[in-house]
């Protein structure tokens, strides 16, 4: 886009402040419109366009609580004054298939009691939960497993192994049912306290590797590198890239917000303290997400931060892992 073609888009009260702008500030600001223009041409206008298809006509089989366990070996990670250590681990998981060539990785998670929360606003009261033993998913879902089970994308950042975004609470929901069609198990979002109890695999800390972060161990904007300044693409990165934490789990710090089951609500007072959500509405007017993402601060991305979403808002910093009970 030329300067009179940017000028011609613009009201008259802004060209003349736009012409006396250095011609460094000019090119960026170009940048940004047609990077804005592409998004919504390629992006948006396609989201909102966009309809469910027609659910498979299958019949859904009787409940499977059998899985056929393995186990993995993965190198879990401790942040010590920006030093990595790391620890060769063992889980165990089991793999469902999807479709040929794709398939989810389910790690168990041992039944277990932890302190939920920490003293933050919108993290209090601290408080005790027991949670039962479950299966969560090993990475966020990707998008070719999303593709696979919904015959459509609408990730802003396209890439198979790439987690999938622009994705509602309500699409994600959408893909658990499918997904639970298709298997005779009962998938899910996991939810909140499953979700913190899983990311924080035993640790008491800011993140599951200890109370720092750098972009050595998780996808996230790293203010320290950047400066946080300047026009910078922070994109996600392909699920696994970094170190799992201590329960075998990928990304659980950055790269996408996870979309959990529970309404979202201001503090913990009352909250559920046996592992299950938070749900006061079929139709809550919002909904939870945790983890931080790769286009927002080291805050975000820890264990006990919470966020909020609309439950039909489709944003291509959110994704989701799913979650499975034992039975």
């Amino acid at each position: 886009m030329n300067e009179a073609d940017y000028l011609a888009g613009l009201p008259e009260e802004l060209k003349e402040r736009f012409k006396a702008m250095p011609s460094q500030d000019k090119e960026a600001m170009q940048v940004c419109v047609e990077q804005a223009t592409e998004h919504m041409q390629n992006v948006i206008r396609p989201m909102l366009a966009f309809q469910y298809p027609e659910r498979p006509s299958l019949p859904k089989s009787a409940l499977k609580s059998d899985v056929q366990y393995n186990a993995f070996k993965f190198e879990s990670v401790r942040l010590n004054n920006g030093v990595v250590e790391t620890k060769t681990r063992s889980a165990k998981y089991f793999v469902e298939v999807i479709a040929e060539g794709v398939s989810l990785e389910m790690v168990y998670i041992p039944e277990g009691s932890f302190i939920m929360g920490s003293s933050e606003e919108g993290e209090s009261p601290e408080h005790s939960v027991a949670v039962p033993a479950f299966h969560i998913g090993k990475f966020e879902v990707t998008q070719q497993q999303w593709t696979a089970i919904m015959h459509h994308n609408l990730s802003a950042q396209k890439g198979e192994e790439l987690p999938v975004e622009n994705v509602s609470w309500l699409d994600a929901n959408e893909f658990c049912i499918r997904l639970s069609l298709l298997t005779g198990k009962e998938y899910r979002l996991p939810s909140e306290a499953e979700w913190e109890y899983a990311c924080r695999a035993g640790t008491t800390t800011r993140y599951s590797f200890g109370d720092e972060i750098t972009a050595q161990v998780a996808n996230y904007w790293d203010t320290e590198t950047t400066g946080g300044s300047g026009f910078i693409a922070l994109e996600s990165t392909p699920v696994g890239s970094f170190y799992a934490n201590d329960f075998g789990l990928y990304d659980m710090h950055g790269n996408v917000y996870e979309l959990c089951q529970d309404t979202f609500r201001w503090d913990y007072t009352d909250a559920p303290t046996d592992g299950s959500p938070f749900i006061d509405s079929e139709s809550p007017e919002s909904v939870t997400i945790r983890g931080g993402s790769c286009v927002y601060y080291a805050d975000n991305c820890r264990s006990a931060y919470r966020n909020e979403t609309g439950p039909d808002y489709r944003y291509g910093g959110t994704g989701f892992r799913v979650a499975c009970s034992l039975s």
